[in-house]
């Protein structure tokens, strides 16, 4: 049972720190989410592509983080924790933290518009 509920905790997990930065920070979620956890903290996790077999043309994309296994989830949060402390200057805390991220919770639930959440 502890591994049906391992991805849910682990995407939890990831929604804080990703809002947390994107609150200290002053980004919006979604740019967060798709442009600096994907792409620049974690781009060989998440770029692939396909060829468009009418055209030949080579495609490229972002997967979802529901895509990923759990050994590339773990890895894409601590490449992305590691980020943010070297180039933002933002600790984000470990997924065992229970107390700052409650904390975290508890701000982010102050602004109730989506932005951050």
């Amino acid at each position: 049972k502890k591994n049906e509920k391992e991805p849910t905790v682990k995407n939890n997990y990831l929604h804080l720190i990703l809002g947390w930065f994107s609150l200290e920070l002053g980004y919006e979620m979604e740019y967060t989410k798709q442009i600096i956890f994907k792409q620049y903290a974690n781009h060989d996790i998440f770029k692939h592509s396909f060829v468009n077999e009418k055209t030949g043309e080579e495609i490229e994309y972002y997967r979802s983080s529901g895509d990923l296994k759990t050994d590339e989830m773990s890895a894409a949060i601590e490449r992305f924790r590691t980020y943010s402390e070297v180039k933002a200057g933002l600790y984000l805390p470990t997924s065992k933290d229970i107390v700052y991220l409650e904390e975290i919770e508890n701000e982010l639930e102050k602004y109730n518009n989506k932005i951050y959440l």
